[in-house]
């Protein structure tokens, strides 16, 4: 069912790929091979009190959430993208996988 979940955000226009990341730092689920999204976790562990996390990159953006489970939701955006759109549909993905992590 994550995966499930994970594919349906990755066909959102403007992201090429989605990870759910534990709260260890463990890679759970992704959609790519390509890129390696599990290292957001130790920009989490610098700021602990933050939930969304924005890393705006030169060939793209890096968006984490954490969850309420701990674990991580990342995206990685192609350049240009609706981060708006994007950050709400994090959100909603978020609450989806509670049930599933």
């Amino acid at each position: 069912m994550r995966g499930h979940i994970l594919s349906k955000l990755a066909q959102i226009e403007g992201i090429n790929c989605t990870a759910l990341i534990s709260e260890d730092g463990f890679l759970i689920e992704r959609t790519s091979n390509e890129f390696d999204l599990s290292k957001l976790i130790s920009l989490f562990d610098t700021r602990p009190n933050d939930i969304l996390l924005t890393l705006v990159g030169e060939y793209g953006t890096v968006i984490g959430k954490k969850m309420k489970s701990g674990h991580i939701l990342a995206v990685r955006c192609n350049e240009g993208c609706n981060l708006g759109s994007i950050r709400n549909e994090l959100t909603t993905t978020c609450e989806l996988l509670e049930d599933h992590v």
